[in-house]
Order: C-alpha cells, then sequence, then structure tokens
C-alpha cells in the first residue's frame, strides 16, 4: 500500500502523532501478525514513524496477541486522515480491528 503521504514518510517529531490500537483477531500468530501487519502496512513505503509499538495479550504473548498498541507520526493531519481511510478497509480485510485514536498533544 503506498498512500499519496508516503512520499513524506521521514518526520522530525514536529508531525502529528496518534497513539493507534489494532485490535487482533483470535489465532492469529506472531508469524502472521508480522507478515500482515508489519511487513505490509508498516513497511518502508509507509506514511508514518512509528515510535513505539506494544503487543497485548496472555504470555506466552507472541502467539496469543489480543492488540497491538502503537504510536505514530505522520507528517500532517491530512497525511494521517488520508493513511486511516485507506488502512481500514485493508486490515478489516484480514480480520483486524481498528480501535480507539488518541491524538497527542505536542509536545508530549
Amino acid at each position: 500500500m503506498t498512500s499519496p503521504a508516503a512520499e513524506h514518510q521521514h518526520t522530525d517529531g514536529d508531525g502529528t502523532k496518534i497513539n493507534v490500537t489494532i485490535l487482533v483477531p483470535s489465532g492469529k500468530t506472531k508469524e502472521k501478525i508480522i507478515q500482515e501487519l508489519f511487513l505490509w502496512h508498516f513497511g518502508p513505503d509507509s506514511a508514518f514513524t512509528v515510535h513505539r509499538c506494544r503487543l497485548e495479550g496472555p504470555e506466552p504473548y507472541m502467539d496469543n496477541v489480543h492488540a497491538v498498541e502503537m504510536e505514530l507520526e505522520f507528517v500532517g493531519q491530512d497525511a494521517a486522515d488520508t493513511y486511516f481511510e485507506e488502512m481500514l478497509p485493508q486490515l478489516e480485510a484480514f480480520g483486524y480491528e481498528l480501535g480507539p485514536l488518541h491524538p497527542i498533544a505536542a509536545g508530549d
């Protein structure tokens, strides 16, 4: 997936930061999550910088992940809006759900 914002993927800390939660359907192994999310959605053509990523689930969590929480930074709000409009149907096609989005105030 290449967004129109992908050409501006490198940020310097002054972009639009958003905490994102992606809900993982049951039965997804860590290999599937890496393949479907990290290599595809968050690859070299992504429209954002990942500042933080956390997997949530019971031990052994790597094969029982319930959610992936990330802090993403986009060049601007338009790039973020475009990305989420494009990403949502693609996530749903793989059985994932987009959880709450929480904008991060500048300086946080």
